[in-house]
């Protein structure tokens, strides 16, 4: 009997250490569910804040270029101040760039070289006479600095400063 009751005793252990087991790991899991979803949570407000905030400088940007029709772009100490404001206040996370009806680039600072845009769909999606709306493109790497980046458009009011017409961050 001494056998069988060592043996059951070792059975009866086994099968309690698999149940705590199973218990265990199922209580992990469900932290590690929840603790997801609120790192989910979490970095789905905070691009969401950051796209407000973009949405936001670009509007920033078109007013001002409506208010100053006339400004040299190039030159102007006030907007290239307000770009470095817009950068500065997203952490420099946040690049703005001006694109001309002809879809060349018009890069802030003016010391980088411009490019021509025509291909790129924050571009195209400006065409047109229709609403006016903010463009949220692909990830795509940036010609001018060669970082990956997700473009963000807005198509301004109407050209100004020699032909510019779309806002992009």
């Amino acid at each position: 009997g001494l056998p069988v009751t060592v043996a059951m005793l070792l059975l009866v252990l086994w099968s309690l250490i698999i149940v705590v087991s199973i218990i265990q790991k199922q209580r992990l899991l469900d932290e590690s569910r929840k603790e997801l979803a609120q790192l989910n949570s979490a970095v789905a407000q905070h691009t969401a804040g950051l796209f407000r905030d973009v949405q936001t400088s670009l509007r920033v940007v078109d007013h001002w270029l409506q208010a100053h029709p006339g400004a040299d772009l190039r030159s102007d100490r006030r907007f290239a101040a307000l770009v470095e404001d817009l950068r500065g206040a997203s952490d420099g996370l946040t690049d703005l760039g001006l694109i001309r009806s002809d879809g060349s680039m018009l890069p802030i600072p003016p010391e980088r070289s411009g490019v021509n845009v025509t291909d790129r769909a924050y571009f195209q999606a400006h065409q047109g006479s229709g609403e006016r709306k903010l463009f949220i493109g692909d990830p795509v790497v940036s010609r001018i600095t060669g970082k990956w980046g997700i473009p963000v458009s807005w198509r301004l009011e109407k050209p100004v400063a020699g032909g510019v017409q779309v806002v992009l961050a």
